[in-house]
């Protein structure tokens, strides 16, 4: 029945957000169809009820085994790594000031019992209350010098000649910075310091861990707004489709127009508007073109509405779906937290230097290659999730799909049919799903390496015909990954389906886009749309509520036990977790 080839119509909505997930859909085969494909998978479906045959499940056999291999052989790498940067290194190396002379307080040999950083004054008159401070030479002690009238906490060893403390408050934790209410402007010096961008790397990290509370709120948020925003696709699904088409059509048709009857002639000059008429004649060839896709392709449209209505529905049939986005939340979040927080581990395993905030890392080439091979397989990790994920809904909506209709055309479900998925995935395809994922991976990665080389060049005032081919290069990285994504993902239905190797199962969505290609347009387009504004709905949402709860004063005042000295950077992590 779930052939690729031999169907006439296939389909893959996958809903957005922490609701996405997808669903196969074939219809309008004929009966003498649904027989042969019944004996070619000796599936004996007469008499059958609610549940789905025992052939389905039996079908599926091991696939890329050696690729399984590797990726087990990557994952133990990984945890090796791991433990050795939590035994190496030292977060506090991260969040602790360093002395004028380089040692970090409370960490460092000699300064262990002093872990809070005091920036010395180099002019100090208690009697006034003018104070200057000398932050290019702070030094550690075992507490925050509270004023001038306490002795037993006074500076001795300050290079700067005065011994006299003024008075402090600790502030990020390992900072004493002067009390502002007394010493505005060296408070306002200190404080900058301690948001310098030298210092953003490592205390913004660290710092974002006091910001848990606001995390985990943002991930309850964006968990309900999934589910919200499910319930109302699948009211609104059709609606959407033919709303976008027509604001499509209207857009295209205005823009031509306006294009056409103004005039930039004296603005830009007559080669500007030469192009202004060609674009508007793009626009209305664009619009004709949807116009013909709105009326030639009735059907498909129909076909991509129900595909939706279809997933929608078996997502309210089996209530273990329901929970898939969040379990893949919590599962993703969960991991990715734990890999940053060993990647964090293994970054302050390098050898520290510097001056106050100012810190410089240095790393051996044994560290450089564990830094590589950790941030590879994290994210070739973080992706095989993903497309384990994807290939547990659709084996359970293949093995629904697959179950004999009762008399009322209804289907039965396999309430534990996820978890199914997710065993016969992991036992069989592993593999596979490893192949697909390290694909993604690797273009994921070298994309940012060029991302990272393209600001540099800029930055750095390099030539326009390398800043060019780094653009271009980056074009070509962005459409390779899209189209890996998007094979990929259905390549998996399609592993789900009949139990074929990844290379194979790529094959077969081929020739499906082949003889299928307005469905899935329409179909993708329309995904695409409920994707769009889930995904960028409930990111924001999450970005507002984690900005606005960063900006009360339990998370923004310095001397309070939860600030959080860079709230950007959290918000940031928050639309992140909102995100996934």
């Amino acid at each position: 029945v779930f052939h690729f080839v031999r169907a006439r119509a296939w389909a893959l909505p996958e809903m957005a957000g922490l609701a996405g997930v997808g669903a196969v859909s074939a219809s309008s085969l004929d009966k003498e169809e649904e027989e042969a494909a019944e004996e070619t998978s000796g599936t004996d479906t007469s008499g059958s009820d609610s549940d789905s045959s025992p052939g389905f499940a039996a079908k599926h056999r091991c696939t890329d085994a050696a690729c399984g291999v590797l990726f087990g052989v990557a994952v133990v790498a990984l945890a090796y790594i791991f433990s050795w940067g939590l035994s190496h290194g030292n977060m506090e190396k991260l969040s602790h000031g360093l002395d004028q002379e380089g040692r970090i307080c409370g960490v460092s040999a000699g300064v262990r019992a002093q872990p809070f950083l005091y920036y010395c004054p180099s002019l100090w008159d208690a009697s006034n209350l003018s104070l200057v401070v000398d932050d290019a030479s702070p030094i550690c002690v075992w507490q925050c010098p509270e004023g001038p009238n306490a002795t037993d906490d006074v500076p001795t060893n300050c290079s700067t000649g005065e011994t006299a403390p003024y008075a402090t408050r600790k502030a990020a934790e390992w900072y004493c910075l002067p009390v502002e209410s007394e010493f505005t402007k060296a408070s306002v010096k200190i404080h900058r310091r301690l948001q310098s961008f030298q210092s953003e790397l490592s205390g913004g990290l660290f710092g974002t861990r006091n910001s848990w509370p606001v995390m985990l709120t943002i991930v309850l948020v964006a968990t309900a707004l999934g589910y919200v925003y499910l319930c109302l696709l699948r009211a609104i699904a059709k609606g959407l489709i033919w709303l976008c088409l027509t604001l499509g059509i209207v857009a295209l048709v205005g823009l031509g127009y306006y294009l056409w009857t103004h005039d930039v002639t004296d603005q830009l000059g007559e080669q500007a508007h030469m192009y202004s008429k060609v674009l508007a004649v793009l626009s209305w060839v664009g619009s004709l073109l949807l116009a013909f896709l709105f009326c030639c392709c009735y059907g498909d449209v129909e076909l991509s509405t129900s595909c939706v209505r279809s997933g929608t529905e078996v997502i309210w049939k089996m209530p273990l779906l329901l929970m898939a986005p969040l379990v893949k939340a919590i599962v993703k979040s969960g991991l990715a937290v734990l890999l940053c927080w060993g990647f964090i581990h293994l970054w302050s395993s390098a050898e520290i230097t510097g001056t106050g905030t100012m810190r410089h890392f240095h790393f051996t080439a044994e560290q450089q290659a564990y830094l590589v091979v950790y941030v590879f397989v994290g994210v070739w990790l973080l992706k095989f999730v993903t497309a384990l994920y994807q290939f547990s809904i659709a084996y359970a909506v293949a093995k629904w799909y697959d179950t004999e209709p009762d008399e009322d055309d209804e289907r039965g479900a396999d309430r534990f049919g996820i978890v199914e998925g997710v065993v016969c995935g992991v036992r069989y395809h592993a593999g596979s799903l490893a192949l697909g994922s390290a694909l993604i991976a690797i273009l994921e990665l070298f994309q940012r390496l060029v991302e990272y080389a393209e600001v540099r060049a800029r930055q750095e005032g390099s030539n326009r015909v390398c800043t060019g081919c780094l653009n271009c290069l980056l074009c070509c990285c962005k459409c390779v990954e899209g189209i890996l994504r998007f094979v990929s993902k259905n390549a998996y239905i399609d592993m789900a389906i009949q139990s074929s190797g990844f290379c194979q199962s790529v094959r077969n969505v081929g020739h499906v886009v082949i003889d299928h290609g307005a469905s899935m347009a329409l179909l993708n387009g329309a995904t695409v749309v409920f994707q769009i504004v889930g995904v960028f709905a409930i990111t924001a949402v999450s970005g507002l509520v984690a900005y606005a709860m960063l900006n009360t004063d339990t998370f923004a005042n310095p001397y309070s036990h939860r600030f959080v000295p860079h709230p950007g950077l959290a918000a940031g992590f928050a639309c992140v977790l909102g995100f996934i």
